[in-house]
C-alpha cells in the first residue's frame, strides 16, 4: 500500500483486510508527519479538511499515521519482523519525506 491509507475513512479496516489475505509480507508506504513521527509513539492524526481555502487542493486526506502506528497495528495482526526505513521520492520535482514499513510473518 502506498500513500492510500491517509485517504480513507477507516485505514485500520483496510490494513486488517490486506493482512488477512497476506501470507508473508505487507509493505506500507506513507508520508512522514514530523509532529507525530518524532514522538516515537503509535499515533494517528485525524485531519479531514471540509472547507479548504481558495487555491488549496483538497486531497481528501483523512489521516496522518506514524510508522509506529502502522507497526503496532501489524503486530496485533500477527506480523513479527519489521523493517522501517525513510526515503524521499519526488512529486512534481519536490521531495516528499516518506516512510516504508515492511512487515513479515514467520
Amino acid at each position: 500500500m502506498s500513500n492510500m491509507l491517509l485517504h480513507n475513512r477507516d485505514p485500520l479496516k483496510i490494513l486488517q483486510n490486506c493482512a488477512s489475505i497476506t501470507t508473508k509480507t505487507v509493505v506500507v508506504v506513507d508520508i512522514v508527519e514530523h509532529a507525530i513521527e518524532s514522538s516515537g509513539m503509535p499515533l494517528a492524526k485525524y485531519q479531514p479538511n471540509p472547507s479548504p481555502q481558495p487555491g488549496q487542493e483538497d486531497w481528501n486526506q483523512w489521516w496522518r499515521l506514524s510508522s509506529h502506528f502502522i507497526k503496532n497495528a501489524l503486530q496485533v495482526m500477527g506480523f513479527k519482523r519489521f523493517e522501517v526505513t525513510r526515503f524521499s521520492p519526488t512529486w512534481n520535482g519536490i521531495p516528499i519525506e516518506s516512510f516504508r514499513v515492511v512487515a513479515h510473518r514467520d
